[in-house]
């Protein structure tokens, strides 16, 4: 993680500052080859919020059906709407496979977005992420575009001034989706990181066998030098 790392929205002259590994850490980051240039810079690039950032082709159901993010950073909510209704047409009570954050990155960038920002959505009481957690192991996953998760208490004044948290309650009681242009309001986006590469090796010992009948037959006992590697993002999947 370097020095330089700058995140801020601005909105009815306003400036909401954003500060990394306590109300903003990074999902996905592109990679980068240098140390001292930054992995992605983004100056003044209007937000378009798309509602839950979902396309769900067997319902009909697309949040980017009439706004173009194209060019733009895209500010969505996390999970999807009625996920607590157990008829709903989305998938019951279960989620849908195209709400998990890959397929929603994957949403907003083929339509030319330039960022993602998720942000925990009005149905949850308690936003679910660590934001503390990325300084202390970092680990973002590889992705062509930035996709940020932004902690609710500060981004608060930014949902409030375009009447967020009512879209997604609407949304949420007709599954009509109602992505908009949030007019006036940009975000600002310097990003340090850069992937740390290791070299590891692999070590074998062949301990032969005094059986002779059996003499060609190998058991292979394997495990990991320190259990789960150095414990990061899905070692205990």
């Amino acid at each position: 993680v370097g020095a330089g790392n700058v995140l801020a929205i601005s909105h009815g002259g306003k400036t909401l500052r954003f500060t990394l590994g306590t109300s903003y850490y990074p999902l996905a980051t592109p990679a980068n080859a240098s140390d001292s240039a930054p992995s992605v810079s983004l100056e003044g690039v209007p937000l378009v919020f798309a509602g839950y950032g979902l396309t769900v082709p067997s319902i009909g159901y697309d949040d980017y059906r009439r706004v173009d993010v194209s060019g733009k950073a895209v500010v969505i909510f996390s999970h999807e709407p009625q996920e607590r209704q157990s008829g709903s047409l989305m998938n019951g009570a279960r989620p849908v496979a195209e709400s998990t954050l890959a397929a929603k990155e994957g949403a907003a960038r083929m339509r030319g977005a330039r960022a993602l920002i998720v942000i925990g959505d009005p149905t949850h009481l308690i936003d679910q992420a660590d934001y503390g957690l990325f300084t202390k192991d970092p680990d973002a996953e590889e992705k062509p575009i930035p996709v940020l998760r932004l902690r609710r208490k500060e981004a608060q004044p930014l949902l409030d001034q375009y009447g967020l948290d009512s879209i997604a309650r609407l949304i949420d009681a007709d599954l009509v989706p109602r992505s908009t242009a949030l007019n006036g309001a940009t975000v600002t986006y310097r990003e340090h990181l850069s992937k740390n590469i290791r070299t590891v090796r692999n070590v074998v010992g062949v301990l032969p066998g005094s059986d002779p009948p059996r003499a060609k037959e190998a058991i292979v006992v394997g495990a990991h030098y320190d259990h789960v590697g150095l414990g990061g993002h899905l070692s205990m999947s």
